[in-house]
């Protein structure tokens, strides 16, 4: 269930109505510049797209107002050379192509999709080990 669009919409109260007010001013105080500002109902949750400075990202937010996650993209030349060298010697013949930070409870992850046969999601910790205990966030 789609709830909201674009922050600058001329119809961005009635977007945003749907959303609790404690949420919303969450998501305000610690994202002031963003934009382009989607919401999403994700279970009991709200889940919202939006940008900073052209660069893409996801939050996750209980309906009490608490972040529980969030992510941005990242270049994947921006991946910590621990994180390069594990894809490198454990995935030699997949092609990086899209990659993220992923913050859980202020834990930095590294989710990285693969291209190849068959296609691989990963979360990674700072050091290059992989985390099956993490859900790689699509």
């Amino acid at each position: 269930m789609l709830i909201g669009a674009g922050c600058e919409s001329d119809d961005e109260d009635d977007f945003r109505a749907d959303v609790p007010s404690v949420v919303l001013n969450a998501f305000q105080s610690n994202y002031p510049k963003a934009s382009d500002v989607e919401w999403e109902m994700l279970g009991d949750d709200y889940q919202v797209d939006f940008e900073i400075e052209r660069v893409d990202y996801e939050a996750i937010f209980s309906a009490e107002g608490d972040m529980l996650k969030y992510k941005y993209e990242i270049s994947s030349t921006e991946l910590p050379e621990a994180v390069k060298k594990a894809i490198t010697t454990n995935y030699g013949n997949y092609q990086i192509d899209d990659t993220d930070i992923l913050v859980i409870n202020k834990d930095l992850y590294y989710q990285v999709e693969l291209d190849g046969k068959p296609d691989k999601h990963l979360v990674l910790n700072e050091d290059g080990s992989e985390n099956a205990s993490i859900t790689y966030w699509d």
